[in-house]
């Protein structure tokens, strides 16, 4: 249950995201969990978030940028999703595959 509430967390995220960057709207107060696949520099391939990311490189950890510390993260290489560059429009998104139970893991203090 956590995992399909988190893809689509996630999936409105990658939306909002990609409308903020576009737009350049500042919608920040009360925000619990920012997660940004069109900021490179929050995409790694650990879970430690120490090795950065490259478009289509699957992803282990990503960091939230609402300065909660909620990262999400993956450790089992078999269900961590993807990178992609330019899938929504010319935006960056992370995919996440059903077929493949793709999902990730954020600390269990956050309610939404």
């Amino acid at each position: 249950m956590k995992r399909a509430l988190l893809k689509i967390v996630v999936a409105a995220l990658t939306v909002f995201s990609s409308f903020h960057s576009a737009l350049g709207v500042p919608v920040t107060d009360g925000m619990l969990l920012w997660l940004d696949a069109t900021d490179a520099d929050t995409l790694f391939t650990d879970a430690a978030l120490t090795i950065p990311a490259s478009p289509g490189d699957a992803i282990g950890g990503w960091a939230d940028k609402s300065g909660n510390n909620f990262h999400a993260t993956q450790v089992d290489v078999a269900f961590q999703p993807v990178w992609q560059a330019n899938a929504i429009g010319d935006q960056s998104a992370v995919r996440f595959s059903a077929a493949e139970m793709d999902g990730m893991i954020i600390d269990d203090s956050l309610t939404v």
